[in-house]
């Protein structure tokens, strides 16, 4: 029995052994009592480093722990946090970000090191699929989703939200230096391409709650104002350009939608958010840059990650 009082799904006869034996065919199955969340661990500054040895020494090792997105542009850090995670973790899911897939002087292009970053995940364990989690009665989908931004001259789908006079969002943003994608990628646009990717992953099982995430934003509202996280006497600041062109796309959201998640996780922002639009949590818990939180522009990591799911509550609501 559940702790509202009512009886469990899987108290009916062989329907546990229906619901994850046949719904969820091949999908991996992790045994644990909760999911965490994290993003933006941002582990080229040492003190982020610091953070995440201090998680893997101090945290039990009963949880899945789902890292959406920027961890470093060096693949050899991307390959220890990885590495120093999996060693701790029941399981952990990963989606890269924009900051993993920057080029720099190992002459791979951005789609390559996305394949690079995919066989590193693959050497330590870490998942870049759809699984199940399950502990005793419960259990709980998790569906990573790849994703990128949709610029305003691409897409409807841009989270753009215009703003009164210049924005100097070219010089200031990272990726038009740092990202390369071949031609292959760059005619269909990167939003599209790595979305597809996502479109093999079914919910299974009406009774089966769904967790998603994506380094991306998935709804322009989560873009405005602080959802708790920063300190009433701090007022959240703007970011130096117009963040909203590169946020994210809202095709993200219909892919959340269509799997009819709970909750769904993102990062990106660097702005903390906790979130429910239209029955789904949106979650934002990142770790972000050292001077970020310094100045309280984010805070709520003390604790570590956040907890989306366990096994006696479910899907826990914001």
């Amino acid at each position: 029995m559940d702790p509202s009082g009512q009886s469990s799904i899987f108290e009916i006869e062989g329907f546990r052994d229906l619901v994850i034996d046949t719904a969820m065919g091949e999908l991996n199955r992790i045994s644990a009592d909760r999911v965490l969340a994290v993003s933006d661990l941002h582990v080229d500054y040492a003190r982020n480093r610091q953070w995440v040895e201090e998680l893997v020494a101090g945290h039990p090792a009963d949880a899945v722990l789902l890292v959406a997105g920027d961890i470093s542009h060096r693949l050899a850090l991307v390959e220890k946090t990885l590495g120093l995670l999996a060693d701790r973790f029941a399981a952990v899911f990963f989606v890269p970000g924009n900051h993993d897939l920057w080029t720099t002087d190992d002459g791979l292009d951005s789609l390559q090191k996305l394949e690079r970053i995919e066989a590193l995940c693959r050497a330590a364990g870490v998942l870049t699929g759809s699984a199940l989690i399950e502990s005793g009665d419960a259990a709980v989908q998790v569906v990573p989703l790849f994703s990128w931004y949709h610029e305003p001259e691409e897409s409807g789908d841009s989270l753009f939200i215009d703003r009164n006079g210049s924005d100097p969002w070219r010089e200031a943003w990272a990726d038009y230096r740092r990202i390369r994608w071949p031609a292959a990628v760059d005619r269909r646009g990167a939003a599209d391409y790595l979305a597809e990717a996502n479109t093999k992953w079914n919910r299974h099982h009406d009774r089966i709650p769904v967790v998603t995430f994506s380094h991306f934003v998935p709804r322009q509202e989560l873009l405005r104002g602080s959802q708790g996280t920063v300190r009433p006497q701090v007022q959240e600041p703007r970011h130096a350009f117009n963040f909203s062109r590169v946020a994210g796309s809202a095709a993200i959201d219909r892919q959340v939608r269509l799997l009819e998640a709970s909750v769904h996780v993102y990062g990106h922002q660097h702005r903390n958010r906790d979130q429910t639009i239209s029955g789904v949590r949106y979650l934002s818990h990142c770790l972000g840059y050292p001077s970020e939180r310094d100045k309280d522009h984010i805070s709520g990591l003390e604790a570590g990650p956040v907890e989306v799911w366990n096994s006696r509550a479910g899907c826990l609501p914001g």
